[in-house]
């Protein structure tokens, strides 16, 4: 008995909608890795300043600014009840600023 039209076939890559679909581009074609790198660098790069802001220097707009962008982070992966491209950049974002924040700190740069 084969599938049936309704069947969803697993090995068939679901469908990217919305933000994932316009993300996914940068991701998938090799062509434009180069400008994922420098926007990943740059997010990676404001993250970081802002972490040691909010927690080295105890800044009050950095602690608030810190405090939303994490709301609106997890508030955008539970309404999606799935990580995806989107979800996935959040994450490396996340991780690579804490990282950053944490390299400049040992290296006496803030």
């Amino acid at each position: 008995m084969g599938p049936r039209p309704g069947d969803d076939d697993p090995s068939e890559e679901r469908e990217r909608v919305g933000l994932d679909r316009h993300l996914a581009i940068f991701v998938e074609e090799s062509t434009l890795w180069p400008v994922l790198v420098a926007a990943v660098l740059a997010l990676t790069t404001g993250g970081a300043a802002l972490m040691l802001l909010a927690l080295g220097d105890r800044n009050l707009f950095a602690i608030a600014a810190l405090l939303i962008l994490l709301w609106m982070s997890v508030d955008f992966t539970v309404r999606r009840r799935r990580l995806g491209v989107a979800g996935g950049l959040i994450l490396t974002f996340w991780v690579s600023s804490a990282l950053a924040a944490l390299g400049f700190r040992s290296l006496g740069l803030f």
